[in-house]
């Protein structure tokens, strides 16, 4: 009998072999679960949350759950008073709201570990189904739900359909991300004619149309669809239909759904007419579809038409960017901070300082809460300075900050003139804000930015200005000139102001009377004079909305050269702007092709002529979906909310407290950004699927060019902090937040588009969201002083959150594939393991990544490795940058471990004579990047990706010692000997004086092979302590160099040397009986090499040049350093007259490659794409040789 029965059901049912499932039980048996007064636990739902599952009409289907409740479940048999729900309905699309909803008892089924299995049976008719389960405890009638979201279900009719008047909706499909639905997947550029195919039921309609859009033309065309016979591969099943759609002549969006009818060949009344549309535009739109009884042109596909001509500026493809928001960075200047109670906004109380009335307040101190009542931070958003500042910003940057951190790119929340903290409400476009500096400060800023290879992307906020400004002037604080004339409270009225007097040459770059949204103080619209309102951004009164169309605003703007704010401050080192709710001002070309704003922006800050550049960024704040402004003449990028959408929800793993809320789909989060009203949607679990459809929904709505060009934020000022968002989804656990934001880094910095940091987040910088009763609020909560090292206090920085952002930044910035390469999207969909792999590649390079969302390791496996665009040959071998280890590609496919809620980013090696591949043993144990070692392994160093790497684990093959030399003789062997004696597989003992060969089966983390004693120093005179292998280098014809680890003396005596030395051996049998002859061939004095520390500890040869180290500093030639340092020389004399010219300078600098203090034992240099040593004749045995 099987010793463990009640196991092999599930192996069956799940296809998993029996003793991945028994140690799986151990596990659970082993888990300490929380005492609970019902039930602990409902989960393990399978086929799981996310899972995607078809049958046959008629099928039956079963949904397995477990249950745990300790002192029930753990028993043997059913636990008492327990019973489970299958709770399932009908959907038109998945994730839409259920009907016919349903819910089936399940029975137990057996013990899995100390939980119950519970099993329901359904068996529906044809359709589209979601379904997820829940335990009741009858004691005390609690009710839980499993939470791994929805498992989704299709049930096909099975066969044709016939001309019913009846269309057949489970066997319609259409999918955009795939060509053989869609020619042309993704955007295109004009006069493209778009073949579109729609799948249907054999037989089972008589016509179909395709209903199109072009929403720059705001014109509705037909085309009508025809029976596609040499497509149909199907024909007992499906047919498919197909037409083509000219898309024009012009950048545009065309927007299509198809029309589908059963007319029963004339005989019915009335004819069946559906719909196949998007399934839901908002989130997943692209892809599949779904069938609709009503016209809807509402969940249209769309198609991306864009100009051919379009370019972004490369910088930003390639970015890492960086986001301040200057208040709240650094105060590098305190002579120029706020002072307390100054005017604001007529406030009664005016300012406040590091949310305080205290001017001895430290910069560390906690933001306080303006929405608690009667306290002097009350309603104090906008008017409570901390005294960050442009010489904070310019100080971090001299200091190399950004340089260390892998920073390329600044975007700067505003700096122009303006009342609050956050300088959002302009009141002087053409003056740095005097808190921040002046203009000085700021071509100091933007020339060290420079200088450290740092673009300056600016915040332009032209939709509105401050009511408090010297354009609008509700407080009659400034004159004719523009000059501040009354800074402590309102002045006189000079009429200069447009809100000042209806004469004011300002007056029509404002809406007055307003046009639907007045400026109000606590609800009461503010007037100007003539006894009218004005039209303010969301009725803030202090946010009065410009005329973006008056001739006047465009010539402030950017119509009239080094005179308008965009091209000056341009041409004062602003390499970018952000358009603060640019929409609002020009909503893009499809949605008013008459309106030129931004192309006029756009030429503006591009004429190189005036503004010293020709690739300026225009980069918008658009939350949803932004095409109409990325078709080529008008914006490049955007903030990527859609991008950090998905990440919060791909990082959701459960919910807990305010802001939770569940219901058919599972559990979600809300707070004031991310509801079910806002663009970013609830926060809630999405399977590695539906991820995927999520990237690629963003992918094929933007042109490539802009795509790759996206800012794919983590956060911002406008929302909560990453950490607080991620402790919320992840059961508020703040632990499991840290876990999470490195995951997010890891996707985001290895994916298409800038990854963007938002100031502080690097060290984990957070202030929990205030609940307001009804949501979790944002602002001012998410803008916490950074907590420098120098200032202590409320806010402590997470120096491992950087160390991990560091490490990601080096590894794309040193591989272009990770920056600006095209993506290959789903390679690895596992929903059930929670796992997702895609791919970079750029034609010349490939990386693959892998991320495990689950709580155990699973492997990725990534296929079609041989073919484009990889190109990765069998062999190949692929460097993990994240945890090192290395893989190889065989038969087209390679496969790797990765760790529960981590990943894994796979580079192909840049074999090139300039990038090589160096291999390391250190006298120590320790870690360098990343990578743990002993002093029996060696690492490995890719220098074209920066990666360290195991090659060689000493431990898994038995070696307990200090691995002292080797030599790499390619993939089939390593030549090592040790500091000491020692005991090895397959051989016994092994003096240091010895050499093994050590032939590997695999290599890396899980280091296998075979050892072989291949030298015997003993037989050939090495017999004293001083004689013990210090370095080896094979040459060809099966001769090697070796260096010895003090003064040795053979052939009778005849012989001799120092550690410093080189001797070539001759041999005439290895092994066990080694034999041949010994040549001197390398005088270390000869060339400078006769001090203490200057032994001979590594030595290889490379690109005609002999590679050395030593044991301890050196100076050789024009070459000098340290045990961790290689330099090398151009041997031109062997023997008793050595001569070596030497190359100045280091071949490697340990100190800058992480092994600063390292005493490097032995070393090798790989080149070609096969990764082999550089095989040397050597010296030829010559007279002098024979002694010295």
């Amino acid at each position: 009998m099987h010793p463990f029965p009640y196991l092999l059901p599930r192996e069956r049912r799940w296809g998993r072999p029996a003793i991945l499932v028994f140690l799986a039980f151990l596990l659970t048996l082993l888990t300490v679960h929380p005492s609970y007064a019902a039930l602990g636990w409902v989960g393990n739902m399978w086929p799981g949350g996310g899972s995607f599952n078809t049958i046959n009409a008629g099928d039956p289907f079963n949904v397995y759950v477990q249950v745990w409740k300790g002192g029930v479940t753990d028993l043997p048999g059913q636990g008492a008073n327990i019973t489970c729900t299958l709770h399932w309905g009908e959907v038109a699309a998945w994730g839409d709201t259920w009907t016919n909803v349903t819910d089936t008892p399940m029975t137990y089924n057996t013990d899995v570990g100390n939980n119950d299995e519970y099993v329901g049976t359904i068996a529906p008719g044809a359709g589209m189904y979601e379904y997820t389960a829940n335990c009741t405890d009858t004691t005390d009638g609690q009710t839980t739900w499993q939470q791994d979201g929805n498992g989704h279900l299709t049930v096909t009719g099975g066969g044709g359909g016939g001309h019913d008047c009846s269309v057949q909706w489970d066997a319609v499909l259409h999918d955009s991300f795939n060509a053989d639905y869609r020619s042309t997947v993704g955007p295109t550029t004009p006069n493209d004619i778009i073949t579109l195919r729609l799948r249907v039921a054999q037989d089972d309609i008589t016509g179909a149309r395709v209903r199109a859009w072009d929403d720059r033309l705001n014109v509705e065309t037909y085309y009508d669809m025809a029976w596609d016979g040499p497509f149909d591969t199907d024909p007992d099943t499906y047919d498919w239909w197909v037409t083509d759609v000219p898309v024009g002549g012009s950048p545009t969006i065309v927007y299509y759904f198809f029309e589908i009818n059963d007319d029963g060949d004339g005989g019915c009344s009335p004819a069946d007419q559906d719909f196949y549309v998007d399934d839901n535009p908002k989130f997943y739109g692209g892809g599949y579809g779904a069938m609709s009884d009503a016209y809807d042109d509402g969940r249209s596909y769309q198609i991306t038409v864009y100009d051919p001509g379009f370019s972004v500026p490369a910088w930003m493809q390639q970015a890492v960017v960086y986001q301040i928001f200057p208040d709240r960075f650094r105060d590098g200047l305190p002579a120029n901070n706020n002072g307390i109670g100054e005017f604001s906004y007529n406030s009664p109380t005016g300012t406040i300082y590091r949310s305080t009335l205290n001017p001895d307040t430290p910069w560390n101190t906690a933001v306080c809460d303006p929405r608690q009542l009667g306290t002097d931070c009350t309603a104090k958003y906008g008017d409570n300075f901390y005294g960050g500042d442009l010489q904070g910003i310019l100080d971090k940057i001299n200091e190399g900050y950004f340089d260390n951190l892998g920073v390329t790119v600044l975007y700067l929340n505003p700096i122009f003139e303006a009342p609050s903290n956050h300088k959002y409400d302009t009141a002087n476009y053409l003056s740095i804000d005097d808190n921040f500096g002046d203009l000085a400060t700021f071509q100091a800023l933007a020339s060290a930015a420079e200088a450290h290879g740092i673009h300056l992307i600016l915040d332009g906020v032209f939709n509105h200005t401050s009511a408090d400004s010297t354009y609008f002037d509700l407080y009659s604080r400034y004159d004719v000139n523009g000059n501040l004339t009354s800074p402590g409270g309102p002045g006189i009225n000079d009429g200069s102001g447009a809100c000042e007097s209806v004469n004011s040459p300002f007056r029509p770059w404002f809406y007055f009377p307003d046009i639907g949204n007045p400026g109000t103080d606590n609800g009461v619209p503010v007037l100007c004079d003539g006894g009218l309102s004005y039209e303010a951004w969301f009725g803030y009164f202090s946010l009065p909305k410009l005329q973006a169309n008056s001739a006047d605003v465009r010539d402030l703007i950017w119509a009239n050269g080094l005179n308008s704010v965009g091209p000056f401050w341009t041409s004062e080192g602003a390499a970018g702007w952000r358009f603060d709710v640019g929409n609002e001002i020009d909503p893009g070309l499809t949605n008013d092709p008459n309106n030129d704003y931004w192309e006029g922006f756009r030429a503006a800050v591009r004429d190189s002529g005036v503004t010293g550049r020709d690739d300026t960024l225009m980069l918008g704040e658009l939350w949803e979906d932004a095409s109409p402004l990325l078709l080529g003449n008008e914006w490049d990028s955007v903030m990527n909310y859609r991008f950090r959408s998905a990440m919060l929800s791909w990082l959701f793993t459960g919910c807990a407290g305010n802001g939770c809320n569940s219901d058919a789909n599972g559990q979600y989060f809300s707070d004031n950004d991310s509801n079910a009203g806002s663009a970013s949607g609830e926060i809630r679990y999405i399977s590695p699927s539906q991820f995927n459809a999520r990237l690629l929904s963003i992918w094929e709505d933007y042109p490539p060019m802009a795509w790759k060009a996206m800012m794919n934020l983590d956060g911002s000022h406008d929302t909560n902090r990453m950490r607080f968002l991620l402790k919320k989804v992840n059961n508020d656990n703040d632990s499991a937040a840290l876990q999470r934001m490195k995951e997010w880094w890891l996707f985001a910095f290895t994916y298409a588009g800038a990854p963007t940091i938002y100031y502080g987040d690097e060290v984990g910088l957070s202030h929990d969201g205030v609940w307001d009763g009804l949501r979790w609020e944002d602002d001012p909560y998410n803008r916490a002083p950074y907590p420098w090292s120098d200032t202590p206090g409320d806010y402590v920085a997470d120096t491992s959150l950087m160390a991990f952002v560091q490490n990601l930044a080096a590894i794309r910035n040193a591989n272009p594939v990770l920056q600006d390469g095209d993506v290959q999207h789903g390679l690895v969909i596992d929903d059930a393991n929670k796992l997702y792999g895609f791919g970079r590649t750029n034609g010349s390079d490939t990386a693959l990544i892998a991320l495990n969302r689950d709580g155990v390791v699973h492997d990725a496996t990534f296929s079609g490795l041989n073919g484009a665009p990889y190109n990765l040959a069998d062999g190949t071998e692929l460097v993990d940058a994240l945890n090192g280890g290395v893989y190889v590609v065989v038969g087209g496919e390679v496969t790797v471990p990765v760790n529960p809620t981590w990943g894994a980013i796979l580079l192909a090696d840049k074999t090139t004579p300039n990038s090589n591949i160096h291999l390391f043993s250190l006298a120590t144990d320790g870690s360098v990047g990343g990578i743990a070692y002993n002093s029996s392994d060696i690492v490995r160093y890719n220098r074209g990706t920066n990666v360290w790497s195991m090659y060689f684990d000493g431990s898994d093959v038995g070696v307990t010692v200090n691995l002292d030399a080797f030599a790499y003789a390619g993939s089939s062997a390593i030549l090592m000997s040790f500091a000491e004696p020692t005991s090895l597989p397959g051989i016994g003992a092994v003096d240091d004086s010895d050499i093994v060969r050590f032939t590997p089966t695999t290599l890396g983390d899980n280091t296998a092979g075979t050892f072989q004693l291949y030298f015997d120093g003993s037989d050939v005179g090495l017999s004293t302590d001083d004689e013990d292998v210090n370095a080896v280098m094979p040459l060809a014809q099966g001769r090697f160099m070796l260096s010895t680890s003090g003064p040795f003396s053979l052939n009778n005596g005849a012989l001799t040397g120092t550690a410093s030395d080189l001797l070539l051996f001759l041999p005439t049998q290895l092994g066990a009986n080694t034999a041949g002859n010994w040549w001197f061939a390398f005088d270390g004095s000869d060339v400078g090499l006769d001090g203490a520390g200057e032994n001979v500890e590594g030595v290889t040869f490379f690109g005609g040049q002999l590679h050395l180290t030593t044991d301890g500093d050196f100076a050789a030639g024009n070459s000098s350093g340290d045990a961790s340092d290689i330099f090398r020389c151009q041997p031109a004399g062997f023997g008793q007259n050595t001569n070596c010219a030497f190359t100045p300078g280091l071949y490697w600098d340990g100190s800058v490659r992480g092994l600063a203090g390292r005493v490097v034992d032995g070393f090798a240099i790989l080149s070609g794409a096969n990764a082999t040593p550089e095989l040397w004749a050597g010296p030829q045995p010559i007279s002098n040789a024979l002694g010295r």
